[in-house]
């Protein structure tokens, strides 16, 4: 299992460095990171982390998650707070099916739905879904695209990884001018 993984399925991991391998799962927007963030909802009772899930999952706009962010809407198996269910709502709007338009409608009545951040989301990812689909395109990204900064990052951490005795070495940029300099001095 990759470190990454590992660590957003482990529930005793500390939260910051669990959102930190949410976020290089999003960057990466593979069917396998997807799976991983999806099944991250049953591993952890925070509403932080099930929050950024959901919005990841938005993110990411692929329609494999739209199963995973149905249950979260409703709440079937395991009960959501409202803002992670609001959040839910939201990534299925921005994934922007129109099958996902039937699903939202029925939490978009405040007659049904009790939450007024939930069915105000609902209401908005309906009308999003609807105006994309009249000027003919998806609203939705279809899928996420790192920036060439988390590009540069992800490669210079790959790299990183993949040279082992550079991480231990060097901690700093102190100690990486220092050596630097000793390495230039001794030729």
């Amino acid at each position: 299992m990759d470190h990454h993984t590992t660590l957003l399925l482990t529930p005793t991991a500390p939260m910051q460095a669990r959102i930190d391998s949410l976020f290089h799962l999003r960057t990466l927007g593979t069917p396998t990171a997807i799976h991983t963030i999806c099944a991250a909802f049953h591993s952890t009772d925070s509403d932080l982390l099930l929050h950024e899930l959901a919005y990841v999952l938005g993110q990411i706009g692929s329609t494999r998650a739209l199963p995973h962010l149905y249950e979260v809407l409703h709440s079937k198996t395991k009960v959501y707070t409202p803002i992670v269910r609001h959040e839910a709502a939201e990534a299925i709007g921005a994934i922007g099916q129109m099958e996902s338009i039937e699903i939202l409608e029925k939490y978009a009545d405040p007659a049904t739905e009790p939450e007024k951040c939930v069915y105000e989301t609902c209401q908005i990812a309906v009308e999003l879904i609807k105006e994309a689909q009249k000027k003919g395109k998806r609203h939705g990204p279809t899928g996420y695209v790192p920036s060439q900064h988390e590009k540069g990052i992800a490669g210079a951490n790959s790299i990183m990884q993949r040279i082992p005795l550079y991480r231990p070495r060097i901690t700093n940029r102190r100690e990486f001018i220092h050596q630097g300099i000793t390495r230039h001095l001794s030729r």
